[in-house]
């Protein structure tokens, strides 16, 4: 009965109040009646939960669970805003978890009782079936803690992602033929001197590549995950303001990028 009024009474205090009423002080076995490693068949009334690497739209940005923990924020829902209790979010133990994926390269974890929105309405994990169509939030127009070197940083970064390599001392941007004009290369220099990095794109190589080096740039890169180990969209980059989204993005595009139609209609870019 415990576990079933946690699931479904959603005002925290509330909740708190009417569990803890039924409780006694000292009862170890009401202690642990969450304990779900103890409790095994109470896990499918317990609660709803997410892995602590999870990402969560605030209004500070994203951010992973892990620190939201016993912290109050306000999360960001197509745009809005909704205030969590004092508490956040809060451990409740070792449960399984299972990968929901879509066709377009989203994925959630979650338990097997975490309600999924869907076109249908909210559904559980365990129900949900291939070919649910599942609705995403839509934050397009957010913004969030941008500083005036925010820009320049994501497209630094994104130039190296893109078209750049990582040594074990030095980071190098490089540019080839045709999209070595002489504006991206003055943008580039521009965008190095914000960071920090100063020099100019050396002459061309007989294999007309352009290439700027910089030990600032391999230690703003490293700062951001990178390293001669390899390249990936890391949690520090994750976890930056909207306009280092938008410098990273275009960086990206202007490095690799193409435009395709999907089969739906809607334009989406993809990155080779």
């Amino acid at each position: 009965m415990v576990n079933l009024i946690g699931t479904c009474v959603v005002a925290g205090n509330v909740r708190r109040s009417a569990t803890i009423a039924l409780g006694k002080q000292g009862d170890n076995h009401f202690i642990e009646l969450k304990n779900y490693e103890k409790f095994p068949e109470r896990a499918e009334w317990g609660w709803m939960c997410l892995p602590d690497d999870t990402w969560v739209h605030t209004l500070d940005g994203p951010k992973q669970i892990k620190s939201l923990i016993n912290t109050e924020f306000v999360a960001m829902v197509n745009g809005q805003p909704y205030s969590t209790e004092s508490v956040g979010f809060f451990s409740t133990g070792t449960r399984d978890v299972y990968r929901v994926s879509t066709k377009q390269g989203y994925s959630v974890d979650a338990t097997d009782n975490h309600p999924i929105l869907t076109e249908d309405g909210f559904v559980s994990v365990a129900d949900l079936n291939v070919g649910d169509k599942i609705v995403i939030a839509d934050q397009t127009f957010m913004t969030w803690g941008a500083d005036d070197n925010s820009f320049a940083k994501g497209y630094i970064i994104g130039s190296i992602w893109g078209d750049g390599w990582i040594t074990g001392n030095g980071a190098y941007i490089c540019l080839y033929g045709d999209e070595a004009t002489t504006n991206r290369l003055n943008e580039l220099e521009q965008y190095a001197k914000l960071v920090g990095a100063q020099g100019a794109f050396q002459a061309p190589t007989s294999q007309n590549e352009h290439r700027l080096a910089s030990k600032v740039l391999f230690s703003v890169a490293a700062s951001y995950g990178f390293s001669n180990k390899g390249k990936r969209i890391s949690a520090e980059i994750e976890s930056e303001s909207s306009e280092f989204y938008r410098g990273f993005l275009r960086a990206a595009f202007d490095a690799d990028g193409t435009v395709a139609k999907y089969r739906s209609g809607a334009h989406g870019g993809q990155v080779s």
